[in-house]
């Protein structure tokens, strides 16, 4: 008989032979060697025998979703809907069916084939999968043969059939986890809604994408459960398909075109917001694309709601919903949405009921809240959107002050207006903020003295624009036309004098460029344009920016030469 206490010694031995042998394990697993007799099993990334490396891990054989088993399953499919359909059609031919036995033959059918496919759902899946499709598609042939063909049903009843049996369909999908189910079943009610609807004109087309949209929204459900991120591609797709077919329309102000034009526009954003939460950036960008083409489908409607145009309303919340994603979303989602929300603030701004001079101001001021906003953030995205709303500004304020009068103002025909001299003003500003953005925001395969160049442009042809146009305003006299011209001049040359201070790079190279147009308008315009006290004063500053010039670059130069004597 064993002492009590002795038992109770051996059990604590076992426990911690137990112990151990829990521990090797952990650390076999983990890659460290046990300590111990036991000796441990090799770790992955350790060198072979051979000295030949690290031992790769095996290559994992890529799943494909077309495999031999589910072609045939997917081919047997068709053939018995067609041997189906061809049985029917020979039964018709020889009068033996009338419309009752023949739609209650398909319901009999598809029930037949349903209950065979959750027979074979855990011995051949790929099998019941086919079969069920084939179930749900003569499901969809009863709806038609008693809506469209016999007329026993309106249409209403047979879009609410059809939503239902793709519901069930995709929920079967769901428990079977079959995404290729849910799939086909959507493929199968975008193409029975438009039997069930019709003559497509624009309210069938604007009814279409909506039912398209129900139907879409159990597809979110599964792939937002099960990430069948092939299934919600397959499904965007189609759904945005629709959605552009449903923008071919040729009405004006037509109550049908407004709802089926709205309807493309909430379907594609649906497909935008979902892709964004699912981290798919090619659908994203495909999504928007869509709703930009329906805002400018939009905008020939020219339906408008307590002044604001529908187009440039739907644009504004667009490119709103769009720029409060992008700050939560990295990477190439971000740049996706930041690009979106851009292109839906420019169709909203040029959608603005005002003259086109007003919207370069817009423009204009966007580009440089833009720009302000990116340095803050040091997104490049956005300064490229800046870069381009500015761009659009600048051609808007070349038709406004000819390019022309910046040499010679008497050159300009008509007067300027005080619009021009706003837009100069902003654009000048983003040239400044521009050079002031070089060394906080890093733009790939873009150097930094390109970057100054195009500040430093925009600087200069803002600032000289801006001043030509006060020069040209209504009721502006000879003398202002002359102290415009003069200002232009100093302005050149103090930032031609700027450029050519900086360290040698190609910025001072083209600060010479300007410095020698500065000296060429002085000398063969402005000496001719120019008389009396405003010659005097531009000659004499134009000088002494030039000498200030000299006496810089001198002192700049002169810790360079002693070095290279000493």
């Amino acid at each position: 008989m064993v002492p009590a206490g002795e038992g109770r010694l051996g059990g604590g031995r076992r426990r911690c032979r137990t112990r151990r042998c829990r521990c090797r394990r952990r650390r076999s697993s983990r890659g460290a060697p046990a300590s111990g007799p036991t000796s441990a099993a090799p770790t992955v990334g350790a060198a072979d025998e051979s000295g030949s490396g690290a031992a790769a891990l095996p290559r994992q054989p890529r799943r494909t979703v077309l495999t031999p088993e589910r072609l045939l399953a997917i081919g047997g499919a068709l053939v018995t809907i067609l041997g189906v359909g061809f049985l029917l059609a020979v039964a018709i031919a020889a009068g033996i069916f009338g419309p009752v036995p023949r739609v209650v033959s398909l319901a009999l059918l598809t029930v037949a084939l349903g209950a065979v496919a959750a027979r074979l759902r855990d011995r051949a899946p790929d099998a019941a999968v086919a079969l069920a499709a084939t179930s749900s598609a003569a499901a969809f042939g009863v709806v038609v043969a008693m809506t469209t063909i016999y007329g026993w049903l309106p249409a209403s009843a047979g879009i609410v059939a059809a939503l239902v049996i793709a519901g069930a369909g995709v929920f079967v999908a769901h428990r079977w986890g079959r995404p290729v189910l849910a799939g086909l079943s959507y493929a199968q009610v975008l193409l029975v809604l438009p039997m069930v609807l019709g003559d497509l004109d624009d309210a069938a087309m604007g009814r279409l994408t909506i039912f398209a949209t129900i139907a879409f929204l159990p597809i979110v459900l599964v792939v937002v459960e099960h990430r069948w991120m092939r299934l919600y591609r397959f499904a965007a797709g189609a759904l945005l398909l629709v959605a552009l077919v449903g923008l071919l329309t040729d009405s004006v102000g037509d109550t049908a075109a407004v709802v089926r034009l709205l309807a493309s526009l909430a379907a594609a954003a649906l497909v935008a917001g979902v892709a964004t939460a699912l981290g798919e950036v090619v659908v994203v960008g495909a999504a928007l694309g869509v709703t930009s083409l329906t805002v400018l489908s939009l905008r020939g409607q020219e339906v408008a709601f307590a002044g604001v145009s529908l187009d440039s309303g739907a644009a504004a919340v667009l490119a709103l919903a769009c720029g409060i994603a992008a700050w939560r979303y990295r990477a190439r989602l971000r740049a996706v949405l930041t690009a979106g929300a851009v292109l839906h603030l420019f169709l909203a701004t040029v959608a603005l009921p005002a003259s086109d001079d007003v919207i370069a101001i817009a423009l204009a001021f966007e580009g440089l809240v833009l720009l302000l906003a990116a340095r803050s953030g040091r997104s490049t995205a956005l300064w490229c959107a800046s870069l381009v709303l500015s761009a659009i500004a600048c051609l808007r304020l070349a038709a406004m002050v000819p390019l022309s009068a910046l040499f010679v103002t008497s050159w300009s025909v008509e007067s300027t207006r005080w619009e021009a001299v706003v837009v100069g003003v902003l654009v000048a500003a983003i040239g400044a903020a521009h050079t002031a953005t070089v060394k906080r925001i890093q733009v790939p395969k873009v150097r930094d003295d390109v970057r100054t160049l195009v500040g430093v442009a925009f600087l200069l042809y803002g600032a000289s624009s801006a001043v030509v146009a006060v020069g040209l305003l209504p009721g502006a006299s000879e003398t202002r036309e002359m102290g415009a011209a003069v200002v232009t001049t100093v302005i050149w040359v103090a930032v031609a004098v700027a450029m050519i201070l900086r360290p040698a790079s190609p910025v001072t190279r083209a600060g010479y460029l300007v410095l020698v147009a500065a000296v060429a308008k002085l000398f063969l315009i402005d000496l001719h344009a120019v008389d009396g006290i405003l010659r005097a004063v531009l000659f004499v500053l134009t000088g002494l920016a030039l000498i200030g010039a000299s006496s810089q670059i001198r002192k700049f130069a002169a810790p360079r030469g002693s070095d290279a004597r000493g």
